[in-house]
């Protein structure tokens, strides 16, 4: 058994050390935010050859150790050839004043975002263009309708939006096609006499829905 175990080693010394990690044809990736974090960060080889990567869900991130920069989130990204779907659920970035954010585009077609600190919600909006976005869902993400930004998509679904969020000011400047609230106390007078008016700027959509669902 010995004789048998020496053979083993001797064949490990002599065999040629294992090919680096690669995963070009990589399509569907579930990552905690460190982790995300340190893809973004660091970028190790094998993120240079991610062409297929299509489908992204970043979860549970906080910033007991480290912090999530969306500068080199969004350097990642937009190397990234075209996003079928990301969500982030329960993330938070950095804010370093002596790194302002850059402006990126990014290609994505669904972007799901839940749980979100709202510096982080603004700041992704605010500096990164989205190209292509069809969907939009936003979950339990403070809406501050006072920070508007223009955004066009098709689809936006809204859940948890409180009351306090002055939405209607934030969709007159938002182009959509379809839209759904549930459990929405934000969805008030205001947004219904928006959905009426005729004014420009004015929001329009072809679609509604609104539910609300038991606790």
């Amino acid at each position: 058994m010995l004789d048998d175990l020496a053979n083993t080693l001797t064949a490990m010394r002599n065999s040629s050390p294992p090919e680096k990690f690669s995963c070009p044809r990589l399509r569907f990736t579930t990552v905690d935010g460190a982790n995300f974090r340190y893809i973004c960060q660091e970028r190790p080889a094998w993120t240079n050859h991610l062409g297929w990567l299509r489908h992204i869900t970043v979860s549970h991130f906080t910033d007991d150790v480290h912090q999530l920069d969306l500068n080199d989130v969004g350097e990642f990204l937009h190397k990234l050839s075209e996003i079928e779907f990301l969500k982030f659920v329960d993330v938070d970035s950095d804010f370093d004043p002596d790194h302002p954010p850059i402006q990126t585009l990014l290609y994505i077609r669904h972007l799901e975002l839940e749980n979100l600190s709202n510096r982080l919600y603004i700041d992704f909006f605010h500096n990164r263009q989205l190209y292509r976005l069809n969907t939009l869902s936003v979950k339990n993400c403070r809406l501050d309708g006072r920070l508007v930004f223009p955004l066009t998509f098709d689809t936006l679904n809204l859940e948890g939006v409180h009351d306090n969020e002055h939405l209607h000011y934030l969709l007159q400047r938002w182009n959509f096609y379809t839209a759904s609230f549930t459990n929405c106390p934000g969805f008030n007078n205001p947004i219904l006499n928006t959905l009426g008016a005729a004014e420009e700027n004015s929001l329009y959509t072809s679609n509604l829905e609104k539910s609300r669902t038991s606790s």
